[in-house]
């Protein structure tokens, strides 16, 4: 039978917090083959579950000298029994080596088994570490600069309410999602990103009429954006220029402008100004 013998079964009873289920499949195989590394490792991580760190560490090592073959896991496993078992400066160094090694299981280490490491330093570097590999956009400073149009908007063109935008932060931080509705049933939603394959800003826009427009970013600094359409949007013949602002009192302005052709000059058609929902 292969090393890893077991090993979905095992993961289904941990998954659901069968964990004597799988302590007992575990030893169960262990009778026959005593030098099983996942069976060892299952048995040891069960046991930790169940309330037993110092079997659980043996289990652990021996599964170790076996040869298993996730060795994140089986030093993150290692780390939760000496943290149980009071032997603080032993888990925190395997901590360490975890997050040197690249771990990126931010969930794991929110582990409860893992709360008396908490307050240390070491601990807090290895989440942050894994939150900075789990979610890469959230700490690029590129795929931040559309943070000021995150939010629950009312949309006005002078006076008047023309529509709600609801812009969220989607996929980890990578893109940004706009769903926009009006009172006249005119709705549409855009998906916004940054790309770093040519270090700019992109939009999707599709709306209820069929209408998709694709942007591209043409300017870039703080607080400002401004995207133009691209030959793929429909109409085709449509060219637009589009370009938002923070302003200094927390509203965001969206100008839209199309180009004339007749005129060979940039026409605005939309002029709207974003006030936050209370």
């Amino acid at each position: 039978m292969p090393a890893l013998w077991g090993q979905v079964t095992y993961q289904q009873f941990i998954s659901q917090d069968q964990f004597f289920q799988a302590y007992q499949l575990a030893e169960t195989r262990l009778q026959t083959h005593p030098q099983d590394s996942a069976a060892l490792f299952f048995r040891g991580y069960s046991l930790l579950k169940l309330g037993e760190p110092e079997a659980a560490y043996a289990s652990l090592l021996a599964a170790e000298a076996a040869g298993f073959n996730a060795p994140h896991l089986l030093r993150l496993a290692q780390s939760m029994s000496l943290a149980q078992l009071g032997k603080k400066e032993h888990a925190l160094a395997l901590l360490d080596s975890l997050t040197h090694s690249g771990f990126a299981n931010l969930s794991a280490l929110q582990d409860p088994l893992l709360a008396p490491l908490k307050a240390y330093p070491t601990y807090q570097t290895a989440v942050d570490s894994a939150r900075t590999r789990s979610f890469p956009c959230l700490s690029s400073p590129a795929h931040r600069h559309f943070d000021f149009w995150i939010g629950e908007w009312e949309v006005f063109v002078g006076p008047t309410k023309v529509g709600d935008n609801s812009i969220t932060r989607q996929a980890g931080g990578c893109s940004i999602l706009e769903q926009y509705t009006t009172t006249r049933d005119y709705i549409g939603h855009s998906l916004n990103f940054y790309d770093p394959y040519d270090d700019k800003w992109k939009q999707i826009w599709i709306d209820k009429t069929q209408s998709i427009s694709k942007y591209v970013e043409s300017e870039r600094r703080p607080g400002y954006l401004q995207f133009v359409t691209t030959p793929e949007s429909t109409p085709a013949h449509r060219r637009l220029r589009m370009t938002f602002e923070l302003q200094h009192n927390g509203e965001v302005t969206q100008f839209i402008e199309q180009w004339n052709t007749k005129e060979e000059d940039w026409q605005a058609v939309f002029n709207g100004i974003y006030r936050r929902k209370k």
